[in-house]
């Protein structure tokens, strides 16, 4: 991606302008960014110029999409060329530059071959290195301290579109007969489905990972694909098995030979996109603005699904009105935590009474209402509910 290429993109998909191709979408699109790069490397559109400590000309405006939340991912700390080009020293110097620019990351994608040493959370991955304390490439009591949560690893199986969908897994289960099937086969098939997974890393420091939809056979996704990832047949059994997806795609590239690295794609040149990759993108923005598809950036994503799985909460009938109270999070392996504000965006609770429903947060010193709620009329169940609102995704002027 260049800085014209980037603004082009993402002012059709994010924003509500006029463009080139049509009227911008209004999608909550996400994307991620490289702090570093080898000399060498075509990737331009970085933090700083090459390894060096001088910030690039559009260093101001990757802080303030960080800041924004249009890029939420760091996809590793560069894109190098050559393994001797990262070092742990290297590390310390992005986390204390994100640091000091306050651009909050919690999402981590590794970055393939095997110069890209950086690399953490697979053991089977021989060039992997970067949670492996023997290494001197070893960097994730820097990354995770600084506040990473979530990591791609590269490794996961990408084929399957839509996750924790227990619409999907209750037919699945019915037409395998595993209604006879002993119930650790059951368990064994749900966890497989999660989206999300407790992942031990080589250091003993626990992350979690996550699954991305590539749904191209196992080439890297290239925007030409989107036309298939986000075909009709695909956005509608989404919607019929209720499942989650994170839908991994280039959009700077276009594929000219099999494989994998950068002698297999070709720069995507403006316009960017074409007329039936167009149509796939205003295909899932009409589902997304009629309410019949979720969409959102990774990071909130991943957090929603966090919350979905794993949060802790009661409900009590006080002085004629019923109180949700969320209690914190409890994950395996990690110590119970309380809440951020931030974190619960989007959790609803069906609810009889939705005009006599409160939303509690426990705090430190007993609980607090998270503020105003939004109360919804029927869905597709016949259920109403009340909502902890979500926050809009601020784009800068793109």
């Amino acid at each position: 991606m260049t800085e014209r290429s980037f603004r082009f993109i993402h002012r059709f998909l994010n924003s509500r302008k006029d463009t080139p191709l049509g009227p911008g979408l209004g999608l909550p699109v996400s994307d991620s960014f490289f702090l570093f790069k080898s000399p060498d490397d075509p990737n331009e559109f970085t933090f700083f110029e090459g390894l060096s400590n001088r910030r690039t000309k559009w260093a101001g405006f990757l802080r303030d999409l960080v800041r924004t939340g249009v890029i939420d991912t760091l996809h590793t700390y560069g894109a190098f060329s050559s393994e001797t080009d990262f070092s742990r020293d290297l590390a310390k110097r992005g986390v204390d530059t994100l640091h000091k620019n306050n651009m909050r990351i919690r999402v981590w994608v590794n970055h393939g071959p095997p110069p890209k040493v950086q690399c953490f959370g697979e053991p089977r991955s021989a060039h992997f290195f970067g949670d492996d304390p023997r290494s001197i490439f070893y960097h994730t009591d820097v990354t995770l301290r600084y506040g990473i949560e979530y990591c791609w690893t590269g490794n996961e199986p990408g084929e399957h579109l839509g996750n924790d969908s227990s619409r999907y897994l209750v037919g699945l289960r019915r037409a395998a007969g595993l209604l006879f099937r002993p119930r650790r086969v059951w368990q064994q098939l749900r966890l497989s489905s999660r989206l999300l997974r407790v992942m031990r890393l080589r250091d003993g420091q626990l992350v979690l990972g996550f699954k991305r939809y590539w749904g191209t056979a196992g080439q890297t996704p290239v925007v030409s694909d989107i036309v298939h990832q986000l075909s009709a047949d695909r956005l509608s059994r989404l919607q019929r098995t209720g499942g989650t997806a994170v839908i991994y795609q280039h959009f700077g590239v276009r594929r000219k030979a099999p494989g994998f690295g950068v002698d297999s794609y070709v720069a995507n040149q403006e316009p960017y996109f074409r007329p039936d990759e167009c149509s796939a993108f205003n295909r899932i923005a009409e589902q997304y603005h009629n309410g019949n598809i979720f969409m959102t950036s990774t990071e909130r994503l991943l957090t929603y699904n966090r919350m979905w799985s794993w949060l802790s909460w009661k409900a009590e009938d006080i002085d004629n009105r019923r109180r949700v109270v969320l209690l914190g999070l409890k994950m395996p392996g990690f110590p119970e935590r309380l809440l951020e504000r931030t974190e619960i965006e989007g959790l609803t609770f069906y609810s009889d009474r939705p005009h006599e429903t409160d939303i509690f947060l426990k705090t430190g010193s007993g609980t607090a209402p998270v503020g105003a709620i939004s109360r919804n009329a029927k869905d597709h169940t016949g259920r109403e509910s009340v909502m902890v609102p979500l926050t809009s995704l601020d784009v800068p002027e793109v």
